[in-house]
């Protein structure tokens, strides 16, 4: 009897369980795919999961199915994932004193490998036996399906994922990013640029520095008086890092000296640094409107590469026939590049491409120029080697018609190895 006693509880148990297990709601999804290599990272976005709205982000777990072979359960696997929270206005919450679990809301990013996508699982799988799910159908532009995988929402499981396994690391002292395919690492003394690149050619063995630096220039007038500003020109600060397995977050805090001791309101911008790339999220949030101050603005933001490349490299863009070499001669195709109005290019170097874009908001009314300078005799201070050895990237005008609101301008580099590298 006794025995009795304690088991009627448990069967309840089991049965109650049991009763929550399976298949609780389906979605299909529209992943945002910043860059497609094999290390492609797929960005949702948490509106799209509104029966998880409000749910304490430290107790999903997410899981995919490889086969089904015998309907055996061997091949249901936890898979690495990341959500990165973000506020109403887009902007990513980085660092916080609460101590209250967060709860998953509609602006938050919910980020997986594109390798970590499985198969639809069985009706009859042995899974829904043991877990309360949400299945995810993920479908590209083409609404062609690219595969699924599921969310256990059961009370009690942790959030998962092998910090052995994460597909970048952070050395915060050296304030630089690794990954499989490359190591890159930002100004000490001006934090929001980029300023080396190394290539991994094999385990413990990197190429040479690729870049000089990363280069911003504004010009334009002041009150009608001409100025011109620099890197130099600007104050900034490492304010916040956020270390995740599939990214890590870097922002900075900037002001640009306009004339004098006078300077911008601070500027936001967000690196998100992935395996296979990065996006600078430039916030600007100006509280007045530029027109009251300043005309004829132009900002040209660029990268200076390094003259130590192994072969020449090669700059492409969907306009022009043929690619342009960075030879330091003059050429038609480089004064026919500087004419073009178009947000992508691609740089070519001796191991692997970079993609190069700029999104820039509908509401926003700047427009941008690609921009190439390429004279190796020129010298263009403060780089750090003389000269302009295929300093290419973007000129934007129009900023004397922004108004007094948050915008987002993304740059986007997609890094992408050759086949048949080494490493």
């Amino acid at each position: 009897m006794t025995s009795m006693r304690y088991f009627i509880p448990f069967i309840l148990l089991f049965l109650a369980v049991n009763a929550q297990a399976g298949i609780v709601k389906s979605y299909s999804l529209k992943a945002d795919l910043s860059c497609s290599d094999n290390y492609a990272l797929l960005v949702l976005s948490a509106s799209q999961l509104s029966s998880l709205i409000g749910n304490n982000v430290d107790e999903m777990s997410l899981f995919h199915m490889r086969s089904q072979k015998n309907n055996s359960t061997e091949n249901w696997q936890p898979i690495i994932f990341q959500i990165d929270q973000k506020d109403k206005q887009g902007r990513f919450i980085i660092q916080t004193d609460n101590k209250i679990p967060a709860r998953l809301s509609a602006q938050d990013e919910l980020v997986i490998r594109k390798k970590d996508l499985g198969i639809q699982l069985d009706p009859d799988a042995e899974i829904f036996n043991q877990f309360k799910l949400i299945e995810v159908k993920v479908i590209n532009e083409m609404s062609d399906v690219m595969g699924w995988f599921y969310i256990n929402t059961m009370p009690g499981q942790p959030l998962i994922f092998n910090l052995k396994k994460r597909e970048l690391s952070y050395d915060k002292k050296q304030d630089t990013i690794t990954t499989r395919a490359f190591k890159t690492g930002f100004s000490h003394s001006k934090p929001f640029l980029i300023n080396f690149f190394y290539w991994r050619l094999a385990e413990d063995k990197w190429s040479d520095d690729l870049i000089d630096m990363m280069k911003i220039r504004h010009s334009g007038r002041f009150f009608g008086l001409p100025f011109h500003r620099s890197q130099d020109d600007y104050d900034s600060v490492l304010t916040a890092i956020k270390e995740g397995p599939l990214r890590i977050i870097r922002r900075t805090e900037n002001h640009i000296r306009v004339f004098w001791k006078l300077k911008t309101p601070v500027l936001y911008i967000d690196y998100i640094m992935m395996p296979d790339g990065f996006i600078m999220d430039t916030m600007i949030d100006i509280p007045f409107k530029i027109s009251f101050f300043f005309s004829e603005l132009e900002t040209f933001t660029t990268m200076d590469w390094n003259p130590v490349q192994p072969e020449p490299l090669l700059i492409f863009n969907n306009r022009i026939e043929e690619p342009v070499p960075v030879d330091g001669k003059e050429s038609a195709a480089k004064q026919a590049f500087n004419t073009i109005e178009d947000s992508r290019f691609s740089v070519q170097t001796f191991n692997g491409t970079f993609d190069v874009s700029l999104d820039i908001p509908d509401n926003f009314p700047v427009r941008a120029l690609l921009y190439l300078n390429d004279y190796h005799n020129e010298a263009d201070p403060p780089e750090n080697f003389p000269g302009q050895y295929g300093n290419v990237g973007f000129r934007t005008t129009g900023w004397e018609a922004v108004d007094s609101q948050l915008y987002h301008l993304k740059f986007t580099v997609c890094i992408q190895k050759q086949q048949n590298s080494m490493y």
